[in-house]
């Protein structure tokens, strides 16, 4: 039984430089290893979870890829936009992509982006 924890806040935002990188499920074995070691080389500010996804029918995505597997860089950097725009680069780099939706946005938008690919 948990009775109490602790944790720490950081601010973040209001903007920061985030969004979703889509590549195409066939990437699978040149985008994940590549993105992987870029992230161990990338600052903590940093966070790109990578989620393989059908894709669904959304007016985002190219009308080849729905209903095609697909690989989603999501996330985004929490210091100041303009350094996330260069620490981002590498990765629109790993293969060609599909969709390029990084940009800076408000913090709070990035949190709603998974919202996308999971309706319920």
């Amino acid at each position: 039984v948990v009775t109490s924890f602790g944790f720490r806040l950081h601010r973040v935002g209001p903007t920061v430089y985030g969004g979703m990188l889509i590549y195409q499920g066939d990437s699978f074995h040149t985008v994940v290893p590549e993105a992987i070691k870029l992230m161990e080389k990338s600052p903590d500010e940093l966070f790109l979870p990578i989620v393989l996804s059908t894709a669904p029918p959304a007016p985002f995505l190219p009308r080849e890829m729905h209903g095609n597997k697909m690989i989603v860089i999501v996330g985004g950097y929490m210091g100041d936009p303009k350094q996330g725009e260069q620490v981002v680069l590498p990765f629109k780099h790993l293969d060609k992509f599909k969709v390029d939706m990084m940009a800076p946005i408000p913090y709070l938008s990035l949190q709603s982006l998974p919202n996308e690919f999971n309706p319920l």
